[in-house]
């Protein structure tokens, strides 16, 4: 069963309507806690997935130069440690813009440029296992290259990619709690500055358990709802 670009572009879009929600009711300096690590999950993940598809579809292009930076891109960023970007990030930015953007900011975009690399190679794995003969059959209708991709390959490419883009943003959600070395107090940041005060410092492993079992929770609950949303697509175990 084929996944339909509008199926794709509403999942994408409720994504991005959650980003918004999240992002609106108060200014982003004074957020932090579980709200912040929830912050950045949504919106990295709502930025990186287009971003990793144009450049996943541009590892694969015919066009020398599209794809040449669609590898240095994806080569780049992935042979770098995520902390050294987000460090990268933190720094080199607030070098350059000044205050223009805030320690969130700075963030969301560390996450977003290095979360794309790898939806970007999902993309790429995912539609090179689209067989040649889709593509060949399509060109002989009269499709031109940019419909075939999409109308063709990267719909049947989706369900090779889902499994992989799940696992990859549950690992993002995760990888939130290093915005601690940056400064922000999000989940994990919270649960440090409890210890920090007198009256919670024989509480180390009730706090830690909890972290533990707030974030179990919310990877299941998105592991759980990828395999709902393959079963709705026909794309489940039988």
């Amino acid at each position: 069963m084929h996944v339909r670009p509008r199926t794709l572009l509403g999942l994408w879009a409720g994504i991005v309507a959650a980003a918004a929600w999240v992002m609106s009711p108060v200014r982003l300096d004074y957020v932090g806690g579980l709200y912040l690590t929830l912050l950045l999950a949504v919106v990295a993940i709502s930025a990186s997935f287009p971003i990793g598809v144009l450049v996943g579809m541009g590892r694969v292009s015919r066009l020398p130069v599209i794809r040449a930076f669609s590898i240095l891109y994806i080569e780049l960023i992935r042979g770098i440690p995520f902390i050294t970007v987000l460090l990268w990030f933190s720094v080199f930015v607030t070098l350059v813009s000044g205050d223009a953007l805030g320690r969130v900011q700075r963030a969301m975009i560390a996450m977003t440029v290095f979360t794309s690399a790898y939806v970007a190679e999902i993309v790429r794995a995912g539609i090179q296992a689209v067989p040649r003969g889709q593509v060949e059959a399509s060109r002989a209708l009269g499709l031109s290259a940019l419909e075939t991709m999409l109308r063709i390959v990267l719909p049947q490419a989706i369900k090779n990619m889902i499994p992989a883009l799940v696992g990859q943003f549950i690992s993002l959600f995760k990888d939130t709690s290093l915005a601690v070395i940056i400064g922000l107090t999000e989940l994990v940041g919270t649960g440090r500055a409890l210890l920090a005060i007198t009256t919670y410092l024989h509480d180390v492993r009730e706090v830690y358990v909890f972290l533990i079992v707030v974030y179990f929770v919310f990877s299941f609950a998105m592991s759980k709802a990828s395999r709902g949303f393959e079963r709705r697509l026909g794309l489940g175990e039988r």
